[in-house]
C-alpha cells in the first residue's frame, strides 16, 4: 500500500465490495481498509488484525479474526 492505493494484492487476505468501496484485510496492513473502485481515497477502517472474513450488510461492517471466536461489527464509514 502506497501512494493512497493499493499496490500490491499479493497480501489481500480477504475483501467485500459496496457500495463504490472495495474493503479489504492486507496482511501487513494490521487491520481493515476500504478504498473507491478506482483506487483512490485509501482509508483505515479500524486496526483489528488477522482478518480472515469481511462482510457488509447495510451500513455495518462485520468481520472474523483468525484467533478469535467472536464476531467484531463496526460502522462502514470511517
Amino acid at each position: 500500500i502506497a501512494d493512497n492505493n493499493i499496490t500490491d494484492f499479493n497480501y489481500i487476505t480477504t475483501f467485500n465490495v459496496a457500495d463504490g468501496w472495495v474493503y479489504y484485510s492486507h496482511y501487513y496492513g494490521k487491520g481493515i481498509f476500504r478504498v473507491r473502485t478506482d483506487g483512490t481515497n485509501l482509508q483505515k477502517i479500524t486496526n483489528v488484525e488477522d482478518v480472515v472474513l469481511i462482510s457488509i450488510v447495510e451500513d455495518w461492517i462485520f468481520c472474523a479474526t483468525l484467533y478469535s471466536d467472536e464476531l467484531y461489527r463496526m460502522p462502514s464509514s470511517a
